[in-house]
């Protein structure tokens, strides 16, 4: 738990860009959670589609005081409003469905940080034309042997 979940979710935080952060499709809180507490001046956003995840978000805020985090209950297609400067997701879906289903959603100047296993070359190839990876990093999980990778996705432009 405290490798795959935890530390593997705190690897993201050094490339947040901003201060409003979406974790889409945030399951039981991962990342925006951990992302949350060691990142107190940043307003996170979790999202999910399943209301069952989104109490138990709720109950984890309060338990654990977390004055930045929303518990959003929607679909991602659904949802609208604010403009966030990074998204994050974690074992969402595929490239394109995460870019396309959250396009409404990112900041002019934002960044998609999609959080992946094995190196995803052919989701890669097959991003479109208005996306491009701005960055490949290869994560260091401590104790984890497994491939992790982070896409920096931005617009074209």
């Amino acid at each position: 738990m405290i490798t795959k979940h935890l530390l593997d979710s705190l690897t993201v935080s050094p490339y947040l860009k901003g201060s409003d952060i979406l974790d889409v499709g945030t399951g039981a809180g991962f990342p925006g959670i951990p992302l949350a507490i060691i990142n107190p001046h940043k307003n996170f956003t979790l999202l999910d589609s399943s209301q069952k995840r989104i109490a138990f978000i709720k109950e984890a805020k309060r338990k654990l005081a977390l004055t930045n985090v929303s518990a959003v209950h929607s679909r991602v297609e659904h949802f609208s409003g604010t403009r966030f400067t990074s998204i994050s997701s974690r074992a969402f879906s595929s490239l394109d469905k995460m870019l396309s289903q959250t396009d409404h959603l990112i900041d002019n100047e934002g960044v998609w940080l999609a959080m992946k296993g094995v190196y995803p070359s052919d989701e890669i190839g097959r991003l479109a034309d208005k996306y491009c990876l701005e960055e490949s990093v290869p994560l260091c999980v401590p104790d984890l042997i497994a491939e992790r990778y982070l896409l920096i996705i931005k617009h074209k432009g």
